[in-house]
């Protein structure tokens, strides 16, 4: 059994609220954050090494397409202003001055407002999940074929300020992958593209990319240069320095 395994697997955002089901979010906390903090560090290295070993062998090439990155540029200062907005103190006096429920909220009342931001029209759920041991250093996941933005709870709760600040950075670039999924379906639907700011050509290799998708584990560098998660990443990088 995994470390987690006696807890509800889901903890969902319904109403306003968050629904514990059998376990409480404080129940969970501590014990969650002092070891998902240890190992969130350990998936963070592991991955660097991954990259650093097989950036050598490979020429610097950007794989962030130009079009998509035209697309993005225009939506970062309008996210970045959102963000200052949600958290007026800043992300790491937030996080000293507030409770583990009150930090979950937070992230949960911050996904519709960058999705409108980020010009999604359907709006994923949030879900907040308890994780197993083998999801420990993930921050979490956006699941196209329900439309809902799957966050780990231990992240979503730590007081941990950089921890905290990746869990909002991991919104960021699921909700990119959403506003993705959504031009996808809108040129498969012959509905106008245009507000994406995607050619077509480029909405066809992310239609490809879905159901051709490279994990972490298969090879982190093809992972990381498919076109879905290199834009992702991309859009992540040019708003990450504005969250303190």
């Amino acid at each position: 059994m995994g470390l987690f395994s006696g807890l509800k697997n889901a903890v969902k955002w319904v109403g306003g609220k968050i629904v514990e089901g059998v376990v409480t979010v404080v129940d969970c906390t501590l014990e969650v954050c002092q070891t998902v903090a240890q190992a969130a560090a350990d998936g963070i290295q592991w991955l660097q090494d991954k990259i650093e070993h097989w950036k050598p062998k490979n020429p610097p090439v950007e794989p962030v397409y130009p079009e998509a990155k035209e697309a993005d540029e225009k939506l970062i200062d309008p996210v970045v202003k959102k963000i200052e907005e949600h958290f007026p103190t800043g992300i790491s006096n937030f996080v000293e001055q507030t409770t583990e429920e009150k930090r979950a909220e937070k992230i949960a009342e911050l996904v519709p407002v960058i999705a409108q931001t980020m010009g999604i029209k359907n709006i994923p759920e949030v879900e907040f999940y308890v994780p197993e041991d083998e999801e420990i250093v993930s921050y979490g996941a956006y699941n196209w074929r329900e439309n809902k933005l799957k966050l780990n709870l231990a992240m979503a709760v730590s007081n941990d300020k950089e921890i905290y600040k990746e869990q909002v950075s991991t919104v960021l670039h699921e909700l990119i992958h959403a506003r993705q999924i959504g031009a996808v379906k809108a040129w498969i639907c012959g509905e106008s593209i245009e507000e994406y700011g995607y050619q077509g050509s480029y909405i066809h290799m992310l239609a490809n990319n879905m159901f051709n998708y490279i994990t972490i584990d298969e090879s982190p560098e093809a992972y990381i240069k498919q076109p879905l998660e290199a834009e992702a990443f991309w859009f992540e990088s040019k708003v990450k320095p504005s969250l303190i």
